[in-house]
């Protein structure tokens, strides 16, 4: 009787448990870029993205390696709701693409994120007591083309490709000597597509706004650096 309640439980929190961890993008930092590099560009973009069920603050580093080639690196903190808050990473780069007949700055840009959950917690019922463990890894890949254009004194940036992400869970629980695991993982790809704009405040700092659809929508603040 003990078993079967206890596997009825560990369903229960598998199904429970996985929901607010797939939001898509969860680790998706804002762009806050435009498409065009000049070879020793340093930026340094930090704030805030904010979405019903995951909250990102963060900031990235990037770096022109060349003429139209910008590499970057960046983390922060994954906030979602009802479980601790956890840091993550994030890699990437984009490549300007040499088409001058067109009215904007067109790139190719990846972005790749991880990041790591482990909760743990105790269930009390009349009959037995059940302390389980979460162990969670999400990983977050971003590309996509990127099309900037400087408008008077602001540049207008849009950004459309995809984001692919998978979820490896795993539940673990023990009870009074007895430990039972179930482990799962989860892949998605969606269609990710959004913009934003940079307003500059003078030669070296810029504000953003952005927004971002991939399957829900983000909303995304800050400020940017450029050395």
């Amino acid at each position: 009787m003990k078993r079967s309640k206890l596997t009825a439980l560990l369903a229960a929190v598998m199904l429970t448990g996985m929901g607010p961890y797939c939001a898509n993008a969860v680790l998706t930092l804002p762009i806050a870029d435009d498409a065009r590099t000049e070879e020793g560009t340093m930026r340094l973009g930090a704030g805030a993205t904010l979405e019903s069920d995951v909250n990102l603050y963060g900031g990235r580093f990037t770096y022109g390696i060349a003429d139209g080639i910008a590499l970057f690196g960046g983390g922060g903190l994954v906030d979602p709701d009802g479980i601790s808050s956890e840091p993550f990473l994030q890699i990437g780069g984009q490549f300007s693409l040499p088409i001058d007949d067109l009215p904007f700055d067109l790139a190719v840009r990846a972005a790749f994120g991880i990041a790591s959950f482990d909760e743990s917690e105790t269930i009390r019922e009349r009959d037995f007591t059940v302390r389980s463990k979460t162990e969670l890894d999400i990983w977050d890949l971003n590309v996509g083309l990127l099309a900037s254009s400087e408008l008077d004194a602001v540049t207008l940036y849009g950004f459309v490709g995809i984001s692919y992400q998978k979820v490896d869970f795993k539940v673990t629980n023990r009870m009074n000597g007895f430990r039972e695991s179930f482990s799962d993982d989860d892949t998605d790809t969606e269609l990710a597509i959004g913009g934003g704009l940079l307003f500059p405040v003078d030669d070296s700092i810029s504000l953003y706004g952005e927004l971002m659809h991939i399957d829900e929508l983000f909303v995304s603040l800050g400020g940017r650096f450029e050395f």
